[in-house]
């Protein structure tokens, strides 16, 4: 086995999801789509903190209403133990004070479960999306980024989009 090969098959997300076929789905989906061949599981939020070591996680998707999670802020501990981790929220809600509470405690994105296949797969495939901040396509269609808004100086592009992000509410 080569190195990349080696590499390769010691990739692995984690899907968080009480609901099984959901988890399943969503697991068979990105692992096919991201070419990673292990999808850890976990049905609740507990689980997931147990697995978030494992040092083969690419990625981690979590649901954002599973049992031991009563708030954005829940999710919050992920990014805690693990800051470098890419994290995607997949809820049913589309709620844009859930988007912004979550990306607040610094997940990288905020997808619908009724979604299309291209557009869970798309944002999660990039390879921006898991190296850096990007905007999210699901936050963007609710909530438009003021493109012609100058930088904030000392603020990271993920810390811009959130202040860009709250700046349209305000709007509202």
């Amino acid at each position: 086995m080569t190195p990349a090969q080696e590499t390769a098959s010691e990739r692995a997300c984690l899907i968080a999801d009480d609901h099984s076929v959901s988890r399943r789905g969503l697991a068979t989906l990105v692992g096919d789509s991201l070419s990673i061949p292990v999808v850890l599981e976990a049905e609740d939020l507990a689980g997931a903190l147990a697995q978030i070591g494992d040092e083969r996680l690419i990625l981690a998707v979590v649901d954002l209403r599973m049992p031991g999670v009563s708030a954005p802020e829940d999710i919050g501990q992920i990014r805690r133990l693990r800051p470098e981790l890419p994290l995607a929220v997949i809820s049913g809600s589309d709620d844009r004070n859930n988007m912004l509470a979550c990306l607040a405690v610094g997940v990288h994105g905020y997808i619908l479960k009724s979604a299309e296949d291209s557009e869970i797969t798309s944002p999660l495939s990039s390879r921006s999306w898991l190296g850096k901040s990007t905007r999210r396509p699901t936050l963007a269609r609710s909530a438009p980024r003021n493109e012609e808004a100058p930088a904030k100086p000392g603020l990271t592009p993920r810390q811009q989009d959130v202040c860009s992000a709250y700046s349209s509410q305000a709007d509202q």
